[in-house]
């Protein structure tokens, strides 16, 4: 009886601290992205050093991914996956529960899975802010034209004037302060979002 008891101690201990330590890795003060595919020329800015992106890079708050004609695939934490495509400046604003990044130019593809209820990700662009917690889709940026388009779940956009929830199959542009009318996505569009799905 003596040894069961022990036995079942010694084995909630192990889970108590297999449990702990996940828990930690995803509520730390800063979670950590890392590169888990790279194509072309990439480069990565970090304390205003600018390196080549190699595979398996850790990368971590306030770093600048700026591809040229390459791509990359990041990871964060268990969050999911985001593609920068060619001739894309994103910044990882902030990687903590609250995760934020600043797409400066180009496109970027993510697929996230959904997110816990403290958890929140917001990518912003210079006209907009997409407000996602859990869901598949493509952000466009360039000078003051956005462009969100869904392929799983929704997404909550803002801007200066408004705020619109776009749903699955659907995208919304955005046009300095103009907020235009959701319509359908482009058949270009889902396929080229689709791909963020086969990493």
């Amino acid at each position: 009886m003596k040894k069961l008891l022990v036995l079942m101690l010694v084995l909630s201990f192990a889970l108590f601290i297999s449990c702990s330590k996940k828990d930690t890795e995803l509520t730390g003060k800063e979670w950590k992205a890392k590169i888990i595919k790279i194509t072309g020329n990439v480069q990565v800015i970090k304390d205003g050093n600018t390196q080549p992106a190699v595979l398996n890079m850790i990368l971590s708050q306030n770093d600048i991914i700026k591809s040229e004609a390459g791509t990359a695939d990041l990871k964060i934490a268990d969050l999911g996956l985001i593609k920068v495509k060619p001739y894309t400046t994103v910044e990882l604003t902030k990687i903590t529960s609250d995760v934020k990044l600043n797409l400066k130019t180009g496109k970027v593809l993510l697929a996230l899975n959904k997110l816990r209820k403290k958890d929140t990700l917001n990518i912003e662009t210079p006209t907009a802010v997409a407000g996602v917690r859990g869901t598949s889709f493509v952000i466009t940026s360039y000078g003051k034209n956005s462009k969100i388009g869904v392929l799983t779940g929704k997404v909550e956009v803002r801007t200066f004037n408004g705020f619109v929830t776009v749903n699955e199959l659907k995208e919304v542009r955005v046009s300095g302060k103009e907020l235009k009318k959701v319509s359908n996505m482009n058949i270009a569009t889902i396929i080229d979002a689709k791909s963020i799905l086969k990493i």
